[in-house]
């Protein structure tokens, strides 16, 4: 179970982040059931934390999100989440995002296209704090053309430079994502 030093620290990067020098009683308790129940546990327990990004569409996007987590979880020592896994105890979702991000061992966006918010979120994994935990399942896409039609420069860009380390691994097909999913760390 997560520390009471843990829970400390949530609070002190919630003021923080938040740039408020206290919080609510309400905020307080909110917080301290996000901590203290079984999602934060997973991820502050697990030898490897898994935070994966991606579109909730209610469809076939957040389908495969799904998919990529339970593949993830499989792994010995491992705990993989989506935001929306960890109850609402923040005023602001950056707060919450950049609080689950510190506490991943993995980030890994699934990228399929840029429309939606995790557009945002992709800009923020793509600084120095977060960029060495960044690992991008991609979508490939049959021409170049399709590929501008899904994708726009900022995405673009960082996913280049972690290709040239190592860590973007493409798919086009569902059998394809399964053998990406196994490369991650």
């Amino acid at each position: 179970m997560a520390e009471d030093s843990e829970l400390a620290s949530v609070f002190d990067e919630t003021r923080e982040l938040s740039a408020t020098e206290t919080l609510t009683p309400e905020e307080y308790q909110a917080i301290k059931r996000a901590v203290f129940g079984d999602v934060f546990q997973g991820i502050v327990q697990a030898e490897t934390a898994y935070f994966l990004l991606g579109r909730y569409d209610d469809g076939e996007k957040e389908r495969r999100l799904e998919a990529i987590k339970a593949r993830l979880d499989d792994r010995d020592g491992a705990f993989a989440y989506l935001m929306k896994d960890v109850p609402e105890a923040w005023e602001f979702w950056p707060t919450k995002f950049r609080i689950l991000a510190d506490r991943a061992d993995v980030i890994v966006p699934v990228l399929e296209d840029t429309d939606g918010s995790h557009e945002w979120e992709f800009g923020v994994v793509s600084g120095p704090n977060y960029r060495p935990k960044v690992h991008v399942l991609k979508r490939g896409y049959p021409t170049e053309a399709d590929e501008h039609d899904h994708f726009d420069a900022l995405p673009a860009q960082f996913v280049d430079v972690l290709d040239r380390d190592g860590r973007v691994f493409r798919w086009d097909s569902e059998a394809a994502l399964a053998a990406a999913i196994e490369k991650l760390p």
